[in-house]
């Protein structure tokens, strides 16, 4: 049974296809493909128009830099070359639900908020954490009907506060989902900061999962025990393919691996719910303890604390219930190391 958004104990993982289209539709539907095959919930990709993004002089960031060296364009053409179309965005939407699997999408302005809102089957809209600070995005995605995601990089928990003022009608009708995230293309692993997670959950109520960047499956598993409702992992089919994000990314069998840990454990981590469970229930009555009396005591005579002893097995009256002994009046005569019964007091 596949995971849902706002499901309890069952964690919702994505596949962050992004931008590893390199902007094929070939390409984009054999990464759907594969993340299907890999145990994703979800796969999610990115909607934005060039030239309400970026400046046509901006620099690549550092990541982008590194992993496209041999690459002298600007990012408006990096980011040119591998924007989608509304119908674009359509047709993967129709796959995905062709397919059984959940179809994200970040939306970086407005515009194509309202459009994947109004005219794909998506499961959520993900806001990056280049705009969690945003805000005029976030009052107007703020009146939209969808799950939203907000992912907090480069965000110190004031700017968080802020960005859930702003969407206080999607979190008040449970539609939230805040992800811890490190900024960084890998992160590193030492600032992860998973702790956030339990932090962000309890000063604002809501579900929080991870954004991961790190290199590995180690973090977000260690996300998942502490709490993290969702996992989102970049995942391309080939980590030498070109384009930014690539080299950063999970590849089928690393996610597929990644997924099967995150399932074991969920089986680890359980439901929370504290009871006796199957593996110790024939243990409890050979290893906890019952009243005995310690030593031989006559009709007639009242019990007092050294009278009593706390031994297995677990048979007969619970220590706790030592009180229904305790200054009480013996109506025969008992024996020591016997257990003690209700019905030999009045």
């Amino acid at each position: 049974m596949r995971a849902t958004i706002t499901g309890q104990h069952r964690i919702y993982v994505i596949a962050e296809i992004g931008v590893n289209h390199n902007g094929d539709m070939d390409l984009a539907r054999a990464s759907i493909d594969a993340a299907v095959l890999s145990g994703a919930d979800a796969v999610k990709f990115q909607m934005y128009k060039t030239e309400e993004l970026v400046t046509r002089s901006a620099e690549k960031a550092e990541y982008q830099r590194v992993n496209l060296e041999s690459d002298d364009l600007k990012q408006w053409d990096m980011l040119k070359s591998l924007e989608l179309t509304q119908k674009q965005h359509v047709e993967l939407s129709r796959y995905c639900k062709q397919l059984g699997i959940d179809y994200i999408c970040t939306a970086y302005d407005i515009e194509s908020a309202k459009f994947l809102v109004m005219n794909t089957d998506i499961a959520a809209l993900k806001i990056a954490s280049t705009d969690t600070t945003n805000i005029p995005l976030l009052n107007e995605i703020d009146g939209l009907d969808c799950q939203v995601i907000l992912s907090t990089g480069m965000c110190s928990m004031p700017e968080v506060e802020l960005a859930l003022q702003s969407l206080s009608e999607v979190r008040k009708s449970a539609r939230l989902t805040i992800l811890q995230c490190t900024s960084e293309y890998p992160a590193p692993l030492e600032q992860a900061n998973l702790r956030a997670i339990g932090s962000m959950a309890d000063k604002f109520n809501c579900p929080v999962g991870f954004s991961d960047h790190t290199e590995g499956s180690e973090a977000a598993v260690l996300a998942a025990a502490a709490g993290a409702c969702l996992i989102e992992k970049h995942f391309t089919l080939n980590k030498d393919f070109p384009g930014p994000d690539h080299a950063a990314s999970s590849t089928p069998d690393e996610f597929s691996a990644l997924v099967s840990r995150l399932r074991h454990t969920e089986i680890i981590l359980g439901d929370g719910v504290k009871r006796i469970v199957e593996a110790e229930s024939r243990n409890k009555c050979a290893m906890q303890k019952s009243i005995y009396w310690r030593s031989s005591k006559e009709k007639g005579d009242l019990v007092s604390m050294e009278d009593l002893s706390f031994k297995r097995p677990a048979i007969g009256m619970k220590p706790a219930e030592i009180d229904l002994l305790l200054g009480k009046k013996l109506v025969k005569a008992v024996c020591a190391d016997v257990l003690v019964q209700v019905e030999d007091v009045i």
